[in-house]
């Protein structure tokens, strides 16, 4: 009992000591107790270092326990900057107005085994990444070719088209081996190719006697049917013909309208050679008048064209109404040979010289 009233007597008597934070010369601190104004706090010695100090208890004595460090609250700074890579930040964490120095950013030697026309595209760092550019779309002018092509037109560079076609490909039949046999044959694809197909059989047509002159019919099998063919109808072009005919326009063998005129029946008369308005006609031993075919846009009055006989009645020499002739002593005559569309009249050629 003694020995314990003797150990609470020097604790008592004993100054608070506190373990200080290690130094390098390893020495001891002092830190006098802090004593409330209304209690006085006794001579504790706490085994223990605290970075912010020990707690205290409801006296405000020091108890042998830490205090908990506060979170430091940062000030709202406002900065009239703008940082991209963000602020730099003091001792507490808080921001403070000065930019954060950007990093360079160093690319991985990535190798791509592909190859990209128009280049790599790129991430946020500016390093490729192994996707490629997408191409652009070329802007190509409105070209207007006055041609046809069934492949397409050619494209240049630009993958724009040119008045050029596209040179048909020739297409190459398989060399496909068919494990079956058709006594009509094959059929064939779009490109003319042998398929695996059978050709369907046609039918064969009965013989059918029919009591009738006349080109037949056929059925959908190709087999004739008594049905004469319905003649087809004539179909007579539009056009007008820019002339005159007094006895009206000649007509072909299907009834349509020629451009030609009725020729004048003046091969009756003693008539051998006339004009019918547009054309020179002759009249044939026969009666029958042989015509030029000229389209004349205006028709003039017909006229008979007989030479008269001017070597018989003691003309040397005339105009025929084209050519100039002369008469010789038998009584015939060698003319020049010129030929003109429009026949003027006769006359002889003594009475001018």
């Amino acid at each position: 009992m003694k020995s314990t009233t003797f150990a609470v007597a020097v604790l008592a008597t004993m100054s608070l000591t506190v373990l200080a934070k290690p130094t390098g010369y390893d020495t001891e601190m002092i830190i006098e107790p802090r004593a409330s104004d209304t209690f006085e706090c006794s001579d504790v010695v706490c085994m223990m270092y605290c970075e912010d100090g020990f707690q205290q208890d409801e006296f405000g004595c020091d108890i042998c326990a830490c205090m908990e460090p506060e979170e430091h609250k940062c000030s709202e700074v406002m900065c009239t900057m703008y940082c991209e890579e963000g602020f730099q930040q003091d001792e507490f964490g808080c921001d403070i107005c000065k930019c954060v120095e950007p990093e360079e950013h160093k690319c991985s030697d990535i190798m791509c085994t592909m190859f990209c026309e128009e280049g790599f595209q790129q991430d946020k760092n500016g390093c490729d990444i192994c996707k490629c550019v997408e191409p652009k779309e070329p802007e190509c002018s409105e070209v207007m070719c006055d041609m046809f092509c069934e492949e397409g037109f050619q494209q240049d560079q630009n993958g724009c088209d040119i008045c050029k076609c596209v040179e048909p490909e020739e297409h190459k039949c398989s060399d496909q081996m068919c494990v079956m046999f058709c006594d009509e044959g094959f059929q064939q694809d779009e490109n003319g190719c042998d398929i695996c197909k059978c050709v369907e059989p046609k039918e064969k047509c009965s013989e059918v006697m029919c009591d009738i002159f006349c080109e037949v019919q056929q059925d959908d099998n190709g087999c004739d049917i008594c049905k004469c063919v319905e003649p087809e109808a004539s179909v007579c072009s539009d056009k007008e013909c820019r002339m005159h005919c007094e006895n009206g326009f000649k007509v072909d063998g299907n009834d349509c309208t020629m451009c030609e005129c009725e020729a004048i029946d003046v091969c009756k008369s003693d008539c051998t050679t006339y004009f019918d308005g547009c054309n020179t006609c002759t009249c044939g031993e026969d009666g029958v008048a042989s015509c030029t075919k000229k389209a004349c846009e205006t028709v003039e009055e017909p006229k008979c064209l007989d030479i008269p006989e001017f070597c018989a009645e003691g003309c040397t020499q005339y105009f025929n109404g084209c050519n100039t002739c002369k008469c010789n002593d038998n009584g015939e005559s060698t003319c020049t040979r010129m030929t003109c569309e429009v026949l003027d009249e006769p006359f002889c050629l003594d009475s001018t010289n």
